[in-house]
């Protein structure tokens, strides 16, 4: 409330409050963020002196400083934070990375454990999973043709040539067996915006602008 309705108001004077937040709300009608919370103890320093302490880009409401870093500026100013309240920052989580997030299936792409077919196998039913609509040629058409052609939106297509391998090193005859694949589709589809790119597990170097390259 003090934020809000007497956010004119100079505060500065008061002792500060260690908190626990307990959740949060956002009102669309009034744009304000509404905090619900948990008063663990007053401090004995006002306000002020706490913020004369701080970094001075770490002085806005919504700040964050890192818990060592608070705890010496705590203890230069006099203050013992609350056993309660450093519990909660102490708190350790595991940490979760983004390969947590996928299954087995997909993570076997970033290894060398895939044929040049299952790559490109493995390649669609991502792009599938991620929500674009995949045209598959490759191993699956006899001929010259792009791996594929992810497409979105109606309005987006993105025409891709496979590489089952790390560091991979374009060569002026990928460069060219690509720009013919784009040059082919753009004449059979309808997209007005349609790219070309080489997916591979990890690039040497990248080439020219006008060509994508995604690293697995």
């Amino acid at each position: 409330g003090r934020y809000i309705k007497q956010k004119g108001n100079d505060f500065s004077s008061y002792p500060f409050i260690y908190l626990k937040i307990t959740g949060m709300r956002f009102d669309l009608n009034t744009l304000q963020p509404y905090f619900e919370f948990k008063a663990i103890a007053k401090s004995r320093t006002e306000s002020r002196k706490l913020e004369q302490n701080l970094p001075s880009d770490k002085r806005k409401l919504f700040s964050a400083i890192k818990f060592e870093n608070l705890i010496k500026i705590l203890g230069n100013i006099g203050e013992e934070p609350p056993e309660e309240w450093e519990k909660l920052i102490k708190v350790k989580t595991e940490i979760i990375g983004w390969k947590d997030y996928i299954g087995k299936y997909f993570l076997q792409i970033t290894d060398m454990t895939l044929s040049n077919d299952e790559f490109e196998d493995r390649v669609a039913a991502l792009f599938n999973a991620l929500g674009f609509k995949v045209n598959q040629k490759g191993h699956k058409l006899p001929g010259e043709y792009p791996d594929g052609i992810a497409s979105f939106d109606g309005d987006y297509a993105i025409v891709y040539d496979c590489k089952n391998t790390d560091n991979f090193i374009f060569t002026s005859q990928d460069r060219r067996a690509i720009k013919k694949y784009l040059e082919d589709e753009k004449k059979i589809r309808n997209e007005n915006n349609i790219h070309c790119a080489f997916i591979a597990r990890s690039f040497k170097a990248e080439g020219k602008k006008n060509i994508f390259y995604l690293p697995i």
